[in-house]
């Protein structure tokens, strides 16, 4: 059941599955891969087999060229999850993750007729919300600003490592020009439940607009606000974790 990265690169496989068990796709932030979710499997051992995804420019697949458009990065995406979700399976998406885990339903439901049993989304406005700013064009200096001040999204130690910077900086361009391509679209809300999740200090996204996810379920919607900002999910795992785990139960 384990697929080697030359198999299929986009999803990073549980080293020992649980046969018939339910999977837990998760869709990283910008910037990041699948490593943000490392800890994930042996944290839901028995509870669900966790696939992290693993988009192109990155990790494993740094060799690769990133995708910056949004309808090519969900094609791949799409054809792969579409062969592998053979049993009930549930999104985890934080911030940009949480807006492709939402496009990829949609898709699947389309091109499938299936949906997740929950979605969870973290550190993300609703899709109707207004347009994002788009700031993935902008000169380095520029765009590191706005990365700073909108997103706290560049650690202090990353500033005094400029190689490391020249490395990350095209990654995160690609993945806020992803984001950038979303267009919402008046679409039948899901049946599965849906789960949000912010961090108190996040300067980027609030609870309220965290709540207005409400719209996009005929089900049932909770939202949890955890101690932290925008990246309270390496600062609070253990309450976040906590939190799936007595939703999936």
């Amino acid at each position: 059941m384990t697929n080697s990265p030359a198999d299929n690169p986009w999803l990073i496989e549980p080293k020992s599955p649980v046969s018939g068990g339910r999977i837990l796709v998760c869709f990283p932030s910008a910037g990041s891969g699948a490593a943000m979710y490392r800890e994930w499997p042996d944290r839901l051992t028995g509870m669900a087999d966790v696939l992290r995804v693993q988009p192109p420019g990155r990790e494993t697949r740094f060799r690769e060229p990133l995708i910056s458009d949004i309808t090519e990065y969900l094609d791949q995406l799409v054809d792969i999850l579409s062969v592998r979700l053979d049993r009930p399976f549930a999104f985890f998406g934080h911030s940009m993750g949480s807006i492709v885990a939402y496009r990829v339903a949609l898709r699947l439901r389309e091109k499938r007729g299936i949906e997740p049993e929950h979605l969870f989304v973290s550190a993300f406005r609703s899709p109707h919300a207004p347009p994002m700013k788009k700031i993935h064009h902008l000169a380095d200096g520029e765009f590191i600003r706005e990365l700073i001040d909108t997103y706290d999204g560049v650690p202090e130690q990353l500033l005094n490592e400029p190689e490391v910077l020249e490395l990350m900086l095209p990654i995160v361009r690609a993945d806020l020009a992803v984001v950038a391509g979303h267009q919402h679209e008046a679409t039948q809300a899901f049946t599965c439940p849906i789960s949000a999740f912010g961090g108190v200090d996040d300067r980027w996204v609030d609870e309220v607009q965290l709540s207005q996810w409400c719209v996009h379920t005929r089900n049932s919607f909770d939202l949890h606000m955890i101690a932290g900002n925008h990246y309270y999910i390496n600062s609070n795992l253990d309450d976040l974790i906590d939190r799936i785990k007595a939703r999936l139960r």
